[in-house]
């Protein structure tokens, strides 16, 4: 039996959109800290799933798609749809709600937009332009994950008191560079797809143009991302540029049939300069914790290349004198979908956190090991710590940020065993203090005050009597697993060993398993390098050793 040609070529576009679900993975788990990697998977492959079957459930009752060929060329812009709006929540969403969240935007939200602006809706009726899903899907999607990173809040440890944020790098930027280049890749299915379900003869012909634009504009945006990191940073920053590339493709996507090659370049360097500037303000400003940067690129990015299509387009545009019309429709479309968006979006995130909880617990949050998937403990998922990320644990508790301080009573505590000894008045004594790293800040502040200002700190693994968390492996429990510790080491002379166990011992005392231990050792001698001084000389600073340094230069 002969297959026909546009079957064939339907199923050709089908496996290159399948694609972006793949480069979205693989940007994410770039975009986040490596112990996160296993879930941002996970949680990517429940989602396709998921909405693969639900909107098959759907078509199959109320007929979303009315023509057949076409099911599987739609279910994947659900799909997209959906990841796009569960991304900005990477890192702290329970896997469950996340993945049902993104689901219910896929499959309950985009359709009845896609209606209004594809198939013949009142939108499209008012000549609204949206070739490819500029804002059907990406405004959509954007606006979601908007919603849904501000309900939810930001990572632990993302902002300090005053509302600052900090830097919490992701691991793997070629990773992420390796997904941007797979989505580029598949976004040309987008088009051609696009062709193909509209049968338009025009559009076949201008396929070539329209791959060309899109080339055009996410090449311009990528390096007006460039450019614009070098000059506001001192140096390009690679994920932001990465962040270039895709915001060219989604600011290009909604008129990549309607304008020239030109106004194509334009598009993508308004985009760029959009993206750039609108993922620091929403970071900045709105304090919106959103790790791979979806809000700024997929719904400032998407929203602003629709909104462009009223000054470039050929026909109607206002550049090429058409009026005010068109530009009036394309701005009436994008804020519709953005408040059809957001108000289900914001619906849905409350009923599926008044029923399942929508954000990990603290205690998987600090792990050091995702608690919430198991994961293999000895691989590609081991954490960085929290401490290299610069986290200010002791003023998150104070201000009541982070509830971990929950102390219980002595008596009900781990019984401990008082092991007081005198030392000499100048005895050189090393103190080794091993603790959870989450602590290290409130740690360090304690010795401050001691006097103690010269420390060691290093990470270590290990686990005590409990032999670490239960982990398991494709179903098969893992003997021991090794907990990340820090250990910090003191060496001090004058300042009383026993103030110093008592100080480390209040500051890190919950009375629960895992607080740590503090080792006592005798310090035969010590031999400062630069100087040749030995002993306790050893250990002071002289004049000469204190630099000022200024932090204006």
């Amino acid at each position: 039996m002969t297959v026909p040609i546009q079957t064939m070529e339907i199923m050709i576009t089908a496996m290159l959109i399948f694609l972006t679900q793949t480069g979205f993975a693989m940007l994410e788990t770039g975009f986040v800290r490596r112990r996160n990697a296993t879930d941002v998977v996970m949680k990517a492959l429940c989602i396709f799933s998921g909405t693969i079957l639900m909107f098959c459930l759907l078509d199959h009752f109320l007929a979303l798609v009315p023509d057949e060929s076409f099911v599987l060329f739609s279910l994947l812009f659900c799909a997209l749809t959906a990841k796009i709006a569960a991304s900005a929540m990477a890192e702290r969403a329970k896997i469950l709600p996340c993945c049902l969240f993104g689901i219910f935007i896929g499959v309950i939200v985009f359709p009845l937009s896609e209606h209004w602006v594809w198939g013949a809706g009142w939108l499209q009726y008012l000549g609204f332009h949206d070739f490819a899903g500029g804002t059907a899907v990406h405004v959509l999607g954007g606006t979601a994950a908007l919603l849904g990173a501000w309900l939810l809040g930001p990572r632990l440890g993302k902002y300090d008191r005053l509302g600052k944020p900090r830097v919490i790098k992701g691991h793997n930027v070629a990773l992420s560079a390796i997904g941007v280049a797979l989505l580029w890749f598949s976004w040309f299915g987008f088009s051609f797809g696009f062709v193909l379900w509209r049968a338009d003869g025009a559009a076949t012909h201008m396929l070539s143009d329209i791959f060309v634009h899109l080339s055009l504009a996410s090449a311009s945006s990528t390096m007006v991302a460039l450019m614009l990191t070098w000059m506001r940073y001192k140096k390009p920053d690679a994920t932001i540029t990465l962040n270039g590339v895709l915001a060219g493709l989604v600011g290009i996507t909604a008129g990549c049939d309607v304008v020239s090659a030109s106004e194509s370049v334009w598009i993508g360097m308004l985009a760029g300069v959009i993206a750039v500037l609108g993922i620091e303000w929403i970071d900045k400003r709105l304090n919106v914790d959103d790790p791979i940067g979806v809000v700024g690129v997929h719904a400032l990015g998407g929203a602003v290349g629709t909104i462009a299509l009223g000054l470039f387009a050929r026909d109607g545009g206002l550049l090429h004198g058409g009026g005010f019309r068109l530009l009036g429709v394309q701005l009436l479309g994008v804020g519709v979908v953005i408040v059809w968006a957001g108000a289900l979006s914001f619906l849905a995130y409350k009923l599926l956190d008044a029923l399942l909880g929508f954000r990990i617990t603290q205690e998987e949050e600090l792990a050091e090991i995702e608690l919430s998937v198991p994961s293999p403990p000895d691989g590609y998922t081991w954490a960085e710590y929290p401490f290299l990320t610069r986290l200010d644990w002791s003023e998150s508790v104070q201000q009541g940020e982070v509830g971990y301080d929950q102390r219980i009573g002595v008596d009900q505590a781990v019984p401990t065993v008082d092991l007081r000894t005198s030392v000499a008045a100048c005895k050189m004594t090393r103190i080794d203090i091993v603790t959870k790293p989450n602590r290290l800040d409130e740690l360090k502040t304690a010795m401050n005050l001691l006097g103690i200002t010269g420390m060691t700190v290093c990470t270590v693994m290990g686990y005590g009597m409990q032999r670490g968390a239960t982990q398991f492996y494709r179903g098969v429990e893992i003997e021991a697993t090794l907990l990340p510790k820090i250990k910090l080491e003191i060496v001090v002379c004058k300042v009383p060993v026993r103030a110093v166990v008592e100080a480390a011992k209040q500051t890190l005392y919950t009375g629960n398993i895992g607080d740590g231990k503090i080792f006592v050792y005798d310090v035969e001698n010590v031999v400062k390098i630069r100087t040749g001084e030995e002993g306790y000389e050893a250990l002071q600073d002289s004049d000469q050793d204190v630099h000022v340094f200024d932090d204006s230069k």
